[in-house]
């Protein structure tokens, strides 16, 4: 009973040291990279809060396509993997034959059917609501603006609505 107390006692001091020095290394890489953040003027706006180009109004996904000009080391790699596929235009539904029909879901919890479907070489998806005899009582519809998900699991459509992605 004595060693296993000694052995918890000391289990307890090492975790308290691995905390203290995890603490010390965060600490350290913080002291290190922000004031080279910082000091970098391409992240400072006027009021010295970060500011990226790439979230600026107007700023659209330009596919890794462009990108692969200047970094095709970190494209070529990045290409195999499942998240590299993460986003992609919804052009690409066409592309891979998914719509060759309507897909129809219901959700019971709040009475509505969502449809995904395409029209004239584009994508939307639609909400709307039935009446008790089955008569579509609304809809509204929306043109996707991008996919989000590797297609492993599924993905999801997203709109855009005003300059903002929904």
């Amino acid at each position: 009973m004595g060693i296993r107390h000694v052995w918890c006692f000391h289990k307890a001091a090492c975790w308290e040291t691995v905390r203290r020095c995890t603490t010390a290394i965060f600490s350290l890489g913080l002291a290190i990279t922000l004031p080279m953040f910082a000091q970098n003027p391409k992240n400072r706006s006027v009021a010295g809060v970060p500011e990226f180009r790439n979230a600026a109004p107007g700023v659209r996904y330009v596919g890794s396509k462009i990108c692969k000009g200047c970094h095709s080391a970190i494209s070529q790699q990045y290409s195999r993997t499942d998240m590299a596929h993460s986003t992609f235009l919804p052009e690409n539904i066409l592309d891979k034959g998914w719509l060759d029909k309507p897909v129809d879901l219901y959700s019971e919890k709040v009475n509505r059917h969502y449809q995904v479907f395409t029209r004239d070489s584009k994508a939307y998806q639609s909400e709307y609501g039935l009446d008790q005899q089955g008569k579509e009582v609304f809809r509204h519809t929306e043109e996707l603006a991008y996919m989000v998900g590797s297609g492993v699991n599924g993905d999801t459509p997203v709109v855009r609505r005003g300059e903002l992605p929904v």
